[in-house]
């Protein structure tokens, strides 16, 4: 009950106080309980700096104090039950009744001089034990409450249903009811629970359909090597949960997420929280980590759609922004682009500048027509080619560069719109361009000429920017041989990007020497066949050669959050076996072996072990298809064990 540490010399009270008239004070309140005597007491206490051991201790004694001075009322022998975290010490003390104050506190010290030593040796194995742990509630005890959460699956099929129904009613675009307002009402509730401040952050909020992740990853890096602190929120990981929170570019430590799980589960479960989701719940402990931390720049990528998804809790961003949109998620988002627009749209608030890139015309019409009507200042970007930029990007691809002309954007507009950004600060950032001041926040009027040439801080961020699973190329340590390319496309529009880019790294090797190898699955009730046909059809034509051989692993236990390991069809085939049916049926060449149903370290092993035993043959992989693909992939490859979480 005691949340200050107290001094040897005023444990509770001054010990030169008259013993009777502690016993009076006892006498005059024996229908407190023990509880309140504490709270009590405690108001005479003053604060001091011990460890939390040597806190434990004094309140042992104070414990022990309480329960002698009550007991010698009725002449009672003094004992007391110890608790100290998950070591319980059992201390029996005898005294007389005229004992005075020093001489009891001398029984014990002495009595617990040597269960002390022993409780810390023992605590201190225990720390070792469990780093980062709550009240004996670890790290990995976190991970699995997380993981035992609603999946991702599961509320995309919610979302669908009640959508569904809305659209049945007439009501599917209605903010004002239905599932949408639902779920906000929840999440803001969630942030209040949670003391989370919706007005302070300065936060930048980015959607879209392809490329949100790597834009938002540019943007941290950017803002960062412009020398502000960065909190990044990005969906999904690849290995780790801790992935999907940032601190300054580097995961969350296992410490600061474990020590803030456990504070917002606590709170939520006080609340009458029982049944939490799974993203709803990671989203909230992104935000109270970053405002534990005070970052100075919130970056937060949107998880599904955007309208109703839980990062769009901030009633102002300082900037908002949507890169390419295609169809993705259509059971949630619509069938339509101008549907899908719409929910991307969401994320658009009034008198905050929102980006975007060249969009189709159904989508840019929706885009416009959103932003006029809120009262938003709407910028289409100006092409990555304006900034004459010599030095790399450093992410591959060529697509990349639309990524990164939304991002300088957005990177410039917020440096411009911050409050944490002087004039004499701007000054010296834009020291090389002083036509920033040309540009127009309230009415965003945006221009490359404006930025150009852009800082040092942030072409130094575009350059260093690191974003593992999207167009990444790996070697394997145990056999050179092998080249594993990772890609987390998934949509049909970003299907024929990564088309393209696996057809620059087929051209860069031998061709009659190197094998090829194709890994996929999908997630999501998405077209398998839709995903696929591009490369089939760029097979018939001789653009790429064919894959020899085809793995379609399911997912492992780490990624139950967003899909069910063994799901079946109407047929009671496995959706693996269903893929690869799907992808001999397109294929004019059917490879010469095919894998479903088995595990991803399986497969990554498999084909290590089919390289050595062929005499060292030369393979490229490509894994695509879904970002938990190439997380367990990624995990193989580099030998990332389990303590990676």
């Amino acid at each position: 009950m005691l949340n200050r540490s107290i001094s040897r010399t005023t444990t509770l009270f001054n010990i030169n106080i008259n013993s009777n008239c502690i016993k009076q004070h006892i006498l005059n309140n024996t229908n407190k309980t023990e509880d309140s005597w504490r709270r009590s007491l405690s108001t005479t206490t003053t604060t001091t700096t011990t460890t939390r051991y040597q806190h434990q201790q004094q309140q042992q004694k104070h414990n022990i104090l309480l329960h002698h001075y009550s007991n010698n009322i009725n002449n009672l022998v003094g004992r007391r039950m110890l608790s100290n975290d998950s070591n319980s010490i059992q201390q029996q003390t005898t005294v007389n009744n005229n004992s005075s104050n020093t001489e009891f506190l001398n029984n014990i010290d002495n009595n617990q001089q040597h269960q002390s030593s022993v409780d810390k040796n023992q605590k201190e194995e225990e720390l070792k034990n469990k780093k980062g742990s709550v009240h004996g509630r670890t790290f990995e005890d976190a991970i699995e409450k997380l993981f035992s959460m609603q999946s991702n699956q599961k509320t995309v099929e919610s979302w669908a249903t009640s959508r569904l129904n809305e659209k049945n009613n007439k009501d599917s675009n209605n903010n004002q009811g239905g599932i949408g307002f639902d779920i906000m009402s929840e999440v803001r509730e969630y942030c209040k629970i949670l003391e989370i401040d919706l007005e302070k952050p300065s936060v930048i909020h980015i959607a879209g359909t392809k490329g949100k992740g790597s834009t938002c990853a540019m943007v941290e890096s950017m803002i960062r090597n412009q020398g502000f602190t960065t909190g990044l929120f990005t969906s999904p990981h690849l290995i780790s949960p801790r992935e999907r929170i940032k601190i300054n570019g580097e995961m969350v430590s296992k410490e600061v997420f474990t020590e803030n799980f456990w504070f917002c589960w606590d709170r939520l479960l006080s609340k009458d929280f029982q049944f939490m989701v799974f993203f709803r719940f990671i989203t909230m402990l992104a935000l109270r980590i970053f405002q534990q931390l005070n970052v100075q720049c919130t970056i937060l990528e949107v998880g599904i759609g955007g309208r109703i998804d839980s990062t769009n809790v901030f009633p102002k961003p300082t900037v908002t922004a949507i890169t390419a949109l295609g169809y993705d998620h259509m059971n949630v988002l619509g069938n339509t682009l101008g549907e899908i627009a719409s929910e991307k749209a969401g994320i658009i608030k009034k008198g905050c500048p929102i980006f975007t890139v060249d969009q189709l015309p159904e989508a840019m019409q929706v885009i416009e027509d959103t932003s006029k009507r809120v009262d938003a200042p709407l910028n289409v970007v100006p092409d990555f080619g304006s900034y004459h930029l010599t030095g790399p990007i450093g992410l591959e691809g060529d697509f990349q560069k639309q990524n990164s002309a939304l991002a300088i954007a957005v990177c410039n507009a917020w440096l411009v719109n911050s409050k944490l950004t002087s004039k004499e600060q701007l000054d010296t950032i834009f020291s090389a361009s002083p036509s920033y001041k040309d540009y127009n926040v309230d009415v965003n009027n945006y221009q490359a000429s404006y930025f150009t040439p852009l800082p040092l801080g942030i072409q130094k961020g575009l350059e260093k920017v690191e974003w593992p699973g999207r167009a990444q190329t790996l070697v394997s340590k145990d056999n050179p041989l092998v080249q594993f390319h990772l890609d987390g496309a998934h949509t049909k529009e970003s299907a024929l990007v990564c088309l393209d880019w696996w057809k620059e790294k087929c051209h860069d090797s031998d061709m009659a020497t190197t094998e090829y190898i194709l890994i996929y699955n999908c997630t999501g009730g998405r077209n398998a066949g839709v995903f696929l046909e591009p490369f089939t059809e760029s097979i018939e034509r001789g653009e790429i050669p064919a894959f020899s051989q085809l793995f379609v692993p399911h997912l492992d236990k780490t990624n139950t959050h967003i899909y069910s390991k063994g799901t079946t069809d109407d047929n009671n085939i496995s959706i693996e076996q269903t893929i690869a049916a799907k992808y001999i049926e397109l294929s004019p060449t059917r490879p010469n072996k095919v894998y479903d149903c088995i595990d991803i370290p399986t497969t990554v092993q498999t084909i290590l072990d089919y390289s050595r035993d062929n005499n060292g043959k030369k393979i490229k992989v490509l894994a695509t298809g879904s970002l938990y693909i190439v997380g367990g992939v990624l995990q193989s490859v580099t030998n990332q064990s389990d303590q990676y979480l």
